[in-house]
């Protein structure tokens, strides 16, 4: 879908971003922030400083549900913040109290990729959840998670492309173009 400007719309300021592991978010939400001079919170570093260590050592020691409530923690101190760009990680979708919370900051983009190409974006792979699953498995993974992405974004950008094209098509529905 084409998104043009309109004139007296003002441009959006609060932007979500979501979509599986290697679809982009953090890549597209880094480059996204420098050219809009918007603030950045990539909840999955957010989490990492709190907690002093790596995620994948989160889950290890303390288990996903520890990294979950942590995780919903940021979001409520992220959402308070104003006006940025929130970088989420792919299993953000699984809560709803998440999603409502990120819903009332502003517009859920889902960066969608196809997982063929997530796969070989993921081969050196230390996702806690994928790691050493066989594929049968992160397909019906994906799957399930693909369908939490459709519900919950506002718009779909297609990830599976070059980089300035992705952040060129985020201006214009930013308004920002």
């Amino acid at each position: 879908m084409l998104w043009k400007r309109l004139k007296g719309v003002p441009a959006i300021k609060r932007l979500v971003l979501i979509g599986f592991s290697g679809s982009g978010k953090t890549t597209v939400g880094k480059l996204l922030a420098q050219t809009t001079s918007l603030p950045l919170y990539s909840i999955d570093q957010m989490v990492e400083d709190k907690a002093g260590i790596s995620i994948p050592e989160i889950f290890e020691r303390y288990g996903e549900e520890y990294f979950r409530q942590l995780e919903s923690g940021i979001i409520k101190e992220v959402v308070e913040k104003g006006e940025g760009i929130i970088d989420c990680g792919g299993g953000v979708v699984e809560r709803e109290s998440n999603m409502q919370l990120l819903k009332s900051f502003g517009e859920i983009v889902w960066l969608k990729c196809p997982l063929e190409t997530l796969l070989s974006r993921l081969e050196k792979n230390d996702r806690p959840l994928l790691k050493n699953k066989d594929i049968l498995y992160i397909q019906e993974f994906f799957g399930r998670r693909e369908v939490l992405y459709q519900r919950y974004g506002d718009i779909t950008v297609n990830s599976d492309r070059d980089l300035p094209r992705i952040i060129a098509e985020l201006l214009e529905i930013l308004n920002l173009d």
